[in-house]
């Protein structure tokens, strides 16, 4: 079975279509929208249900509908149960940034000569390079490492790098 992580506990039923309110146990990122399997713990046990539809509705709670419960006395019975979703869905903060992530970051050199949109994360032997879509001019490669990061604003999406001189004609 996939690891899973503990999204939070069935609060209640909402509404009167079978919904769930659902209590978040801690801030989480990712795309929960794209949910298509929870898992709620029953008898000690994770039993998988298929996500019908979901709407996050604050920071500490999101409402969620599974096939199969149509009416509030169908979710009744998952009052306090745990529910868990797939490892891969969620981050959590702190955990480790995955690469795959950077890409339709803008990064922007500290020298102002380099500029664009990461359309690509290329793994050479260890080694990861970005490919930068620019305005106007061929791809470019640069090379990415923490010591060539001097700032990274995640929520604007914005890396600031002091990358070496001569990059850009290297690429050409």
């Amino acid at each position: 079975m996939e690891k899973t992580i503990l999204l939070g506990t069935v609060i209640k039923p909402h509404g009167v279509g079978g919904e769930i309110t659902i209590g978040i146990e801690r801030p989480v990122s990712g795309n929960l929208k794209e949910l298509k399997t929870v898992f709620l713990e029953i008898e000690g046990k994770q039993v998988p249900f298929f996500v019908q539809s979901l709407s996050i509705t604050g920071e500490k709670t999101l409402i969620i509908k599974l096939e199969e419960c149509d009416k509030p006395s169908d979710v009744e019975k998952f009052r306090k149960c745990r529910v868990f979703v797939p490892a891969s869905v969620i981050k959590l903060p702190g955990q480790p940034f995955d690469t795959e992530d950077l890409i339709g970051f803008k990064i922007v050199s500290v020298k102002k000569d380099i500029s664009g949109t990461v359309s690509e994360v290329v793994d050479n032997q260890g080694n990861l390079l970005l490919k930068l879509a620019v305005k106007g001019k061929p791809d470019l490669l640069i090379p990415f490492h923490e010591d060539l990061v001097v700032s990274a604003d995640l929520k604007k999406r914005i890396i600031i790098m002091n990358l070496p001189e001569g990059l850009a004609e290297i690429n050409a």
